[in-house]
């Protein structure tokens, strides 16, 4: 179990998080470590934050790793909805060009919906 002590520590520099939190302190990176989905808390970046926690490293560690998972976990968000906008594209594209292919008006835009 972790001290209160290092649990209050300050991170060296605030973490926004995704959600539109931010991260303060060593308790704070904890419980939002705690709160995210089993699948993200097993990603590698948030396994080294969690070991050196375990380990009670010094907080520029601590920061500098949480800092990371953090923006791994944004960088991953963003790729995943460029795929998922790309699919919806094409797909709309092929439905128009078949559409248009057996003579009938598009009844939609050309652009993709968003989400």
């Amino acid at each position: 179990m972790l001290s209160s002590a290092y649990l209050s520590r300050k991170l060296t520099s605030p973490i926004p998080t995704k959600d539109g939190g931010t991260l303060r302190t060593i308790g704070e990176a904890c419980e939002y470590m705690a709160a995210i989905s089993k699948e993200r808390e097993l990603r590698p970046h948030w396994q080294r934050v969690r070991e050196l926690m375990l380990q009670e490293a010094d907080v520029a560690a601590v920061s500098h790793r949480a800092r990371i998972a953090v923006l791994k976990d944004e960088l991953a968000r963003r790729a995943s909805m460029e795929i998922a906008g790309t699919d919806s594209l094409q797909f709309s594209a092929l439905g128009i060009h078949d559409q248009l292919s057996v003579g009938a008006a598009p009844a939609q835009s050309l652009h993709a919906p968003e989400s």
